[in-house]
C-alpha cells in the first residue's frame, strides 16, 4: 500500500512539473511572438561578418529600410576585409549574397566585379556540413585551391571592398584607426 502511495505522489508530481514547463514554453514563445526584429549590435571581435549576415533577412518596413540595412551590412563587412577580420572568400561570399537582395536600381558591379568574380571561382567549394564530410586530404585540397584564388584575387578584391566602403558611406579613416 505504501509503494502505491508513492507512486501516485511522484506520478503527480511529474505532472505538475511538465504542465509547468510546458507552461514556461508557452510564455517564452508567446514573448518571441511580440519581440520586433532587431539588427544585431555590431563588436570588435571578429564577428562582424555573420552579425552582418543576420541582418540580411531583416524585414523591415519599407523597402528602403531594408536596403539601408543592407547598405549597413555590406560596408561593415568590407571594413572587416579591409582590416582582416573577415576571410577574404567568406566576405565576398556574403556582399554578394547581400547586394543579391539590395535593390538592383543600386547595384553597380563597376570597380567590384572582382567580387563576383571570386564568388564563381570559389562557388563549387564545399562548405558547412558537407565541408565537414570531406576527408582531411579533401578538405585541404580545397583549402590550398581557395588560398590561391585568395593570393590571386586578394589585392583587388580588397580595392573592391574599399570601394563599397566609400560608396556606402564607410571612410578608410575608420578602417584604418
Amino acid at each position: 500500500m505504501e509503494y502505491a502511495t508513492h507512486w501516485h505522489v511522484l506520478a503527480t508530481l511529474a505532472v505538475v512539473v511538465i504542465l509547468g514547463l510546458s507552461a514556461y514554453a508557452l510564455h517564452l514563445y508567446v514573448r518571441l511572438q511580440q519581440l520586433p526584429a532587431k539588427s544585431a549590435d555590431h563588436d570588435a571581435t571578429g564577428t562582424a561578418a555573420a552579425e552582418a549576415e543576420a541582418e540580411a533577412p531583416v524585414h523591415c518596413a519599407t523597402h528602403e529600410a531594408r536596403d539601408e540595412e543592407l547598405r549597413q551590412s555590406i560596408s561593415l563587412l568590407a571594413r572587416a576585409m579591409v582590416n582582416g577580420d573577415c576571410n577574404l572568400s567568406e566576405g565576398c561570399i556574403r556582399i554578394r549574397y547581400l547586394m543579391d537582395h539590395l535593390d538592383p536600381a543600386q547595384v553597380t558591379r563597376a570597380g567590384i566585379d572582382i567580387i563576383y568574380v571570386h564568388y564563381e571561382a570559389i562557388a563549387h567549394l564545399d562548405v558547412l556540413e558537407a565541408r565537414k564530410a570531406l576527408d582531411k586530404a579533401a578538405r585541404r585540397a580545397q583549402d590550398r585551391e581557395r588560398e590561391a584564388l585568395e593570393a590571386k584575387h586578394g589585392e583587388a578584391i580588397l580595392l573592391a571592398a574599399r570601394e563599397l566602403m566609400q560608396r556606402f558611406g564607410e571612410s578608410l579613416r575608420r578602417a584604418t584607426s
